[in-house]
């Protein structure tokens, strides 16, 4: 059996460790693993289907397969994932942090093949899922008040 902290691939799915999860959208959750825990996400192939998995508890599940794709940055070992309806309501924000770099750069290589995987930006309110607008307003309004 692999163990708990190495990438994992069977005929019906691909699952990477995780170290961290943050929910951040509504009530804000942050969930680190001890070491006597499990946290991965998994990639299940028939249904094309990401699964945040904590213990036997699954905390997120989304599809890769539907309009519109989920968005996804990458920040360091950092993952920050937010997913949307198609009338662009937020569905769920989570931040998921991997063991490693190398983990964190498989996930991002794999899912590439289903969507873009923006870098971290703060050109935009969407750009870093954590921050509220209001910290963004006041950053741009700051930024433009310089004289030339």
């Amino acid at each position: 059996m692999a163990s708990k902290n190495s990438i994992r691939e069977d005929m019906n799915s691909v699952s990477w460790p995780l170290i961290k999860y943050t929910k951040l959208v509504g009530t804000r959750l942050e969930i680190p693993v001890s070491s006597e825990q499990t946290m991965v996400i998994i990639y299940n192939k028939n249904r094309c289907y990401l699964s945040i998995m904590f213990n036997s508890s699954t905390l997120e599940e989304f599809s890769l397969a539907v309009n519109p794709r989920p968005t996804m940055r990458s920040k360091e070992k950092d993952i920050f994932v937010q997913v949307s309806s198609a009338n662009g309501t937020t569905l769920t924000r989570f931040r998921i942090k991997f063991a490693t770099l190398s983990d964190h750069a498989s996930f991002v290589e794999f899912v590439s093949f289903f969507v873009k995987v923006l870098p971290p930006s703060n050109m935009n309110t969407s750009s870093d899922f954590s921050q509220p607008l209001s910290v963004h307003a006041r950053f741009f309004k700051n930024k433009n008040t310089t004289t030339n």
